[in-house]
């Protein structure tokens, strides 16, 4: 071996004892506060990672909270839409029966109208054509015989009246 070799491997074992000696707590220390960093920031996001499942089952708690009470507020509008569409049948068949009955008493009335104008018309048909026949076979002896029994049965009429209702009679 060649002395400039030699003197070589003297000077790097030098270079070695020197940072062995001095290098070696600074190398240590900084690879121990490295992983100091690295544990405390592992640390942090073990932390973090169960603060964030911690919102998550807090936030799916929450919204299965919602979703139940979305249909337990769907349910009740489905039963109050159901009640109220019954109410409305219901109103609407009392006004169908009473828009009925209504129509039944109008009908009956004009048929009582058309019956009694029909009756009215009849009679006076019936008279006009009695007047006709007793004018054209009617002789003077007739005529007295009907006006007398006219008379006798107006007398008879007001007799009854005045026999069933006590009508105060006036003062002569």
């Amino acid at each position: 071996m060649s002395a400039p070799f030699i003197l070589m491997l003297v000077n790097f074992g030098l270079l070695l004892v020197i940072l062995a000696k001095y290098g070696g707590p600074a190398a240590r220390k900084m690879a121990e506060s490295r992983s100091d960093q690295i544990k405390q920031a592992l640390d942090e996001a073990s932390a973090l990672r169960s603060k964030a499942a911690a919102k998550l089952a807090e936030y799916e708690a929450r919204l299965s909270e919602a979703d139940a009470e979305i249909t337990k507020m769907v349910e009740g509008m489905r039963a109050d839409a159901d009640a109220e569409k019954e109410r409305i049948h219901a109103n609407a068949a009392a006004v169908a029966a009473a828009m009925q009955r209504d129509a039944e008493l109008r009908i009956a009335a004009e048929i009582e109208r058309a019956r009694t104008e029909l009756r009215a018309e009849v009679t006076a048909a019936a008279v006009a054509a009695a007047e006709k026949v007793l004018a054209a076979k009617a002789n003077t002896a007739d005529q007295g015989k009907l006006f007398e029994q006219f008379i006798g049965d107006l007398q008879r009429t007001a007799t009854q009246r005045a026999t069933t209702t006590q009508i105060p009679k006036e003062p002569s």
